[in-house]
């Protein structure tokens, strides 16, 4: 299943944010107390931690397709108490449910029996409005800008950099590649989102998780992925390169001289797969109307 908040569509890739943490911090130990009865009341699993670099109090709400979780607390060397967190994906809470690719229909909201009667939405936007009434400190920590791409898995391929680089191979067709440190800035995921959402159609979405909201600083966090060229070049080398499987290309290509790699770089340009400057301010505005936060870099 294919789920969307107000996704931004721009040569038929789909723009969402898949992810989002927002900061806080409380203005008074009343306000932890009355935050902490507040969220009680909500229901959902409590969890109290004792560990160094956890929360000492998590609410997590479980929708069934998602989950909601609030932190308070963070154990450094002491209990930073008024010091919290909430963590959400806005395409589940407030998206609407695709079954078809979304340019060509969808339906606007899952017929889901949870989301309704618990009223999913609101109780969300709640808490986010409580939580910010309580804060002198209210921010944006970091969020996944998801890109998905109507193409199978296997017609595109990423090029590592300096960033850790791993990949996962369980078929030719399910492979993902991960690019940084999880929950860090330009941590880069790629997947095949068809086998992952069982879908009918192909897709292959690519994340990165950003805690900035300028383009120009996001353009340098964003991988460096190709579309795969079936066309012959004018080097045996470089048409060898393009037959070979995703999970093999950066095997051979990192075996390769500098000037070797710049060359094949430059060639396959007009290939390469680039954030959209329109698509992402319209998806980084989203998240700003929908917290309630200032976007700094708005013009």
């Amino acid at each position: 299943m294919l789920y969307y908040y107000k996704p931004f569509i721009s040569r038929d890739y789909i723009y969402s944010c898949d992810g989002l943490r927002i900061k806080f911090v409380l203005n008074n130990l009343p306000d932890v107390k009355n935050l902490m009865i507040y969220l009680d009341k909500i229901g959902g699993d409590y969890y109290k931690s004792t560990r160094h670099f956890t929360f000492q109090n998590l609410f997590v709400f479980n929708t069934g397709i998602t989950s909601i979780s609030v932190g308070l607390g963070f154990i450094s060397d002491k209990v930073k108490v008024k010091e919290g967190f909430i963590d959400f994906n806005p395409n589940k809470i407030f998206g609407s449910f695709y079954n078809e690719y979304p340019v060509l229909n969808h339906d606007e909201d899952i017929d889901n029996p949870f989301l309704h009667s618990n009223n999913l939405k609101k109780t969300v936007l709640d808490i986010l409005e409580t939580i910010k009434s309580y804060s002198h400190e209210y921010y944006v920590l970091r969020y996944d800008l998801a890109v998905d791409i109507p193409c199978s898995r296997t017609d595109i391929f990423l090029i590592k950099d300096r960033r850790k680089y791993l990949q996962f191979r369980k078929s030719n067709e399910d492979i993902t590649e991960y690019l940084g440190a999880r929950s860090s800035a330009g941590y880069v995921k790629i997947y095949n989102k068809m086998i992952e959402s069982e879908l009918t159609f192909k897709l292959t979405r690519i994340e990165v998780t950003e805690t900035n909201f300028n383009y120009d600083e996001a353009v340098k966090e964003f991988p460096d992925i190709y579309f795969r060229c079936n066309d012959y070049s004018d080097s045996v080398l470089f048409d060898c390169l393009n037959y070979l499987p995703v999970d093999m290309f950066n095997l051979f290509f990192s075996r390769l001289n500098y000037r070797t790699r710049q060359k094949y770089i430059t060639t396959y340009e007009k290939q390469k797969i680039k954030l959209n400057k329109a698509s992402f301010k319209a998806i980084t505005d989203n998240i700003f109307n929908l917290v309630g936060c200032k976007n700094e870099y708005d013009s």
